[in-house]
């Protein structure tokens, strides 16, 4: 099963459920299993999935699409869980609460977790007997990952033809995003913004990769803050987007050979000749529509927590695949910010030796637009 990304997934669910507080496990527990409920309903139900919204509606709606009756009772079981400890702080994960979500599994179920345990207890070398030894912040973790797998499996059995996008599993796109929101105290909308924040890193991700692919050199490499997305979808890549201020035609007159440029697909087509890359440092197309933050009102340790946490699966592999790709590639910033945020990070972010933040050029002038001189030079100087 492991050709489905299952495995991948798991390992970086039990890492993370592994290492955090209680609230941040019940928290995540239940945002996790929520979007392994959506994907089974983005294969049964695309439309009604898009639109829909709360865990109990995406349990009935999982439930009349084929997902079996037995898992409905675990999962409201954390869906209560869940509301207790977001409404109500002085909450506890007690022994008893724990008991009744395991008594609450099928008895199928029930073998699966005690299965799973004496496999994983003797690859681990536990010092428990049984399940039942485990505290209850432990035995809640197992309940969650157990479940997320039944119900990963439910969904792909139910959906053979089903494959994963390409790309960072879900798991590690989302993570970021859960303590960013914890911290801000919005997690209580996280759940619906996901929608968007994913479907705009798959599709902004596509576009970069399709880009990426069609170059035959990269010479230079402009480092942005993070994508424009929203409800017309404007990014770079994009090629069905409108121009915005971010990079105009225009603003290649003095490097381009090209004698007219005009269109989004003239400036495509220009970029890639002169093999200049955009690169976003941020994976997020946050905005005020769509999400409770913009990177304009980001706090600088807030954004400092993101770029080091998301830089794994984002960051990192884009700046090696334009290493192994070209090694006469240099950079700069469109914006002094990028540059900025940059030199708060720790190394390990970057893992390019030829990255150094503290001398990039920066191309924009006052006011934001491209300064097109110190494009050119920027250029030439490569």
């Amino acid at each position: 099963m492991d050709q489905y990304g299952v495995q991948q997934e798991l390992e970086e669910l039990e890492k993370i459920l592994g290492g955090i507080d209680t609230l941040g496990l019940v928290i995540r527990g239940h945002i996790y299993l929520e979007q392994v409920l959506k994907q089974f309903l983005e294969l049964a139900h695309p439309r009604d999935a898009k639109n829909l919204h709360g865990f109990a509606n995406h349990i009935d709606l999982a439930l009349a699409s084929g997902l079996k009756a037995q898992y409905k009772a675990p999962l409201q079981n954390i869906n209560r869980l869940r509301n207790k400890f977001a409404h109500q702080l002085d909450t506890e994960l007690s022994r008893a609460a724990v008991t009744s979500l395991y008594q609450s599994f099928s008895d199928e179920d029930s073998k699966v977790v005690d299965e799973l345990f004496t496999n994983l207890k003797a690859t681990f070398g536990w010092p428990h007997e049984c399940f039942g030894d485990l505290d209850p912040k432990d035995a809640f973790s197992f309940l969650v990952i157990t479940l997320w797998a039944i119900l990963r499996a439910a969904a792909i059995r139910a959906h053979p033809g089903y494959r994963p996008e390409p790309g960072p599993a879900l798991i590690q796109i989302t993570e970021p995003l859960i303590s960013l929101y914890q911290e801000a105290d919005e997690i209580r909308r996280l759940n619906d913004d996901l929608d968007y924040l994913c479907c705009a890193y798959r599709r902004i991700e596509a576009w970069w990769q399709k880009n990426f692919e069609a170059m035959i050199d990269i010479k230079l490499v402009i480092l942005s803050e993070a994508p424009l997305f929203g409800d017309t979808e404007s990014y770079i890549y994009n090629p069905d987007s409108k121009l915005t201020n971010f990079l105009y035609p225009k603003n290649l007159s003095l490097i381009s050979f090209r004698n007219s440029l005009r269109t989004k697909t003239d400036l495509l087509i220009a970029l890639r000749e002169l093999g200049i890359l955009i690169l976003d440092i941020f994976p997020y197309a946050f905005n005020t529509n769509n999400t409770p933050f913009s990177y304009r009102k980001l706090g600088k340790t807030a954004k400092k927590k993101l770029l080091e946490a998301s830089s794994g699966f984002h960051l990192r592999p884009k700046l090696q695949a334009i290493r192994e790709r070209s090694n006469a590639t240099h950079y700069c910033a469109r914006y002094a910010v990028v540059s900025d945020i940059l030199e708060t990070v720790t190394p390990e972010c970057l893992d390019n030796p030829e990255f150094r933040p503290s001398t990039l050029p920066i191309i924009s002038m006052q006011g934001g637009t491209i300064d097109k001189d110190k494009l050119k030079r920027v250029y030439d100087d490569g």
